[in-house]
């Protein structure tokens, strides 16, 4: 029971910091786009 629940808690952990990942590539982009 524990290692499913281990196993979910990580592969939620891995997708957060990859869409966390991809928002902060989306602010870098917005930021060069409206600093010009």
């Amino acid at each position: 029971m524990m290692m499913a629940l281990k196993e979910e808690i990580m592969a939620t952990t891995w997708a957060l910091s990859t869409r966390i990942e991809e928002l902060d590539r989306e602010l870098a982009l917005w930021r060069v786009t409206v600093g010009k």
